[in-house]
């Protein structure tokens, strides 16, 4: 009871908030490089209810491919992101997912850098 009261206090002098804790916390992840499956998941441990975190991520209005891309061409150097080969290409598409990005964002995102880089390179020559 006195918890909750407490709580009641600081919510109605605007110290507590979970709305903006919420945005606040998702702008921090998504600047370092999470995508929008692990940000619901980092505000729900913190006890942010499952409908205000997604509210967050939506408020964030980011083009999730744009910052898978982003996150990979970080993290990757060209030539592992140009390789053909399958096993590396799962291992970044791997790496995006486990940074909380979708299947689908992953591999759209790596297809995108490898065309960047493709098109780079034909520049250069």
């Amino acid at each position: 009871m006195a918890i909750d009261a407490a709580l009641a206090e600081l919510r109605d002098a605007n110290y507590v908030d979970d709305e903006r804790y919420a945005r606040t916390f998702a702008e921090q992840l998504v600047g370092r490089g999470r995508g929008p499956m692990a940000i619901r998941n980092k505000l729900r441990e913190r006890g942010i209810e499952s409908d205000l975190a997604g509210d967050a991520v939506d408020a964030l209005g980011a083009d999730w491919v744009e910052r898978a891309q982003a996150t990979l061409e970080g993290r990757f150097v060209p030539a592992a992101i140009a390789d053909d080969d399958p096993k590396a290409r799962g291992r970044i598409a791997r790496f995006l997912q486990g940074r909380g990005f979708g299947s689908g964002d992953a591999l759209r995102a790596l297809d995108r850098a490898r065309r960047r880089i493709e098109r780079e390179s034909l520049a250069d020559d």
